[in-house]
């Protein structure tokens, strides 16, 4: 019953016969404890009792008559003792909540961090971008951006204007607000045949620049030799 249970055999007179306490055994004597043993008797089992007469250990009782005789048995498990395994595991629990919580906060601000992140990379692409055409439309230069347009079998089948200068404009003779949104090839359409398109299709798919000077000769191009 552990280091601090109790077993103890007591008569029907309240007198012990024999007890023992942990490992410490007491003979019976004279003196009656009829009272305290009432007190447990009206005690659901399992209800822990802190008065008794040996000493301040909070126990949890309980009894038995051993018919035909006139004894009963009494039985008290520490309370501490019985909820040891309880207890342990609550601080278990606790440390795992803990650190449950604490993953919980740093994944929160994980998130919030790279959230905070996005925005600047957001921002610093927005600035860019105002930057890049502030410069393109200030530049004596044509300048087009413009985005791959794929087919069903991923292969590159034209090219949408995004972005185009004054100057780009004009060299086509088309008006700015005209040209965005619109595809490349319909545009001028005998880029595709030219070489001009499949210039800028190695461009995408090799990532790597091409700087040349040509001679133009298409009638929708105002100017007859360009640098790109």
């Amino acid at each position: 019953f552990g280091e601090k249970g109790f077993v103890g055999i007591i008569g029907a007179d309240g007198v012990f016969r024999s007890r023992r306490i942990g490992d410490q055994v007491f003979p019976g004597g004279q003196q009656s404890y009829s009272g305290w043993l009432k007190s447990i008797g009206t005690k659901q089992t399992g209800d822990p009792v802190s008065d008794n007469p040996f000493d301040d250990v909070r126990r949890m009782y309980s009894t038995r008559k051993l018919l035909p005789f006139p004894l009963t048995v009494i039985v008290g498990i520490s309370e501490e003792e019985a909820l040891a395994k309880v207890y342990a595991e609550r601080a278990e629990y606790f440390l795992l909540t803990m650190a449950g919580s604490f993953g919980i906060i740093l994944f929160i601000a994980l998130l919030m961090l790279q959230s905070h992140r996005l925005r600047k990379s957001e921002r610093a692409a927005k600035d860019s971008h105002a930057v890049l055409s502030a410069a393109a439309e200030r530049s004596l230069n044509a300048f087009y951006i413009l985005k791959n347009v794929r087919g069903p079998d991923h292969r590159i089948v034209d090219f949408i204007v995004i972005d185009i200068n004054e100057g780009g404009a004009k060299l086509l003779g088309i008006p700015t607000d005209t040209s965005v949104g619109q595809r490349l090839c319909m545009l001028l359409p005998d880029k595709r045949d030219d070489g001009l398109f499949d210039k800028c299709v190695k461009v995408v798919e090799d990532g790597m620049p091409t700087e040349e000077e040509f001679e133009v000769e298409s009638g929708d191009i105002k100017a007859g030799w360009l640098h790109q």
